[in-house]
């Protein structure tokens, strides 16, 4: 693969996480509105941007932000955060909102949708789920509380943290995954409607083990319906290769997370030499999001780890 002007082929389109960018948009003020021009003038395909930046948003800030992704050329990926596990009537609540956030994403022209199900014990989620449903600032408003930005990420990194050194166990695994199937089943009904694929993504909880994620996409056998697989979000002691063999055939969307570099630029908790050509026996070929979760400079280390998947991307 070759890269011009920063920018990858058509084979891996190389999109940044919006989430990873919250510290530089506070340093330098920048509005959500401008994001997607910013994106690619770094050399970014698109953005991957959440239900928690457009969660009650109406439908003149989503064309606003269709027309400027349309302006720069920016391409958009749209994350679902529900838990599709639990007891009926919060079940029914979150699976409504995944729906309404179907809808947002075909409004704001979203290629593709990742989705988190739920189902783990410990969860940051459900701190940012009782947030999700407030409407943020408008979208033209510069971004701002640099302490608030730190806050929430220690919060992620904290529980990203714990659930590394915790055992992967789910209370109630088999009645937890069949409600998700059953919630799923609708949901990429809906996404297809939209014409969107939906990647259920490797986060823990029911999803946490490759297997039975997989086992989930096979249960709803939608041709609408694959995985988002996360080469950070592996249990303590998986065998990494061997789940992404089994997700990759059926990726939508691959993150590419990072945390830190060595000096040769190689990531130094992910070898991402020995796992990124398994997503090209599977014939995978983007798109790519790439996550900083790492201290410092955020968009230097999206940048690192965009110049990481295009040194590695096999051709």
């Amino acid at each position: 693969m070759t890269a011009v002007s920063g920018r990858p082929d058509a084979g891996a389109r190389i999109f940044v996480l919006a989430h990873s960018l919250e510290r530089t948009r506070a340093r330098i003020g920048l509005p959500l509105l401008s994001l997607p021009g910013f994106a690619v003038r770094q050399g970014f395909a698109g953005l991957e941007v959440s239900d928690r930046q457009f969660s009650g948003r109406g439908p003149q800030e989503l064309r606003r932000f269709a027309g400027a992704c349309a302006d720069a050329g920016c391409g958009l990926l749209f994350d679902i955060n529900a838990d599709l596990t639990a007891g009926a009537g919060e079940r029914d609540a979150e699976t409504g909102h995944a729906r309404a956030m179907i809808a947002v994403a075909a409004a704001l022209g979203a290629e593709r949708l990742r989705i988190c199900v739920g189902g783990q014990a410990l969860s940051v989620q459900r701190f940012f789920r009782r947030r999700r449903r407030r409407v943020g600032p408008p979208l033209e408003r510069a971004a701002s509380g640099s302490l608030a930005v730190g806050a929430a990420g220690a919060i992620m990194r904290l529980g990203h943290l714990a659930r590394e050194r915790l055992p992967q166990r789910v209370r109630g695994l088999e009645g937890k995954t069949a409600r998700a199937v059953a919630a799923l089943r609708g949901l990429a009904e809906a996404a297809g409607e939209a014409g969107m694929l939906l990647g259920i993504e490797n986060h823990w909880g029911i999803s946490g083990e490759a297997a039975n994620l997989a086992r989930m996409i096979d249960e709803v056998a939608s041709p609408w319906l694959g995985s988002c697989p996360d080469l950070g979000n592996f249990p303590r002691g998986a065998d990494v290769e061997a789940g992404l063999r089994l997700l990759a055939p059926k990726a939508v969307i691959l993150h590419a997370k990072s945390y830190a570099f060595a000096a040769d630029g190689s990531e130094k908790r992910i070898d991402y030499a020995r796992l990124l050509p398994v997503f090209r026996r599977a014939g995978f070929a983007g798109p790519v999001t790439v996550e900083y979760e790492g201290m410092g400079d955020d968009l230097a280390g999206c940048l690192r780890t965009r110049e990481l998947v295009l040194r590695l991307w096999p051709t």
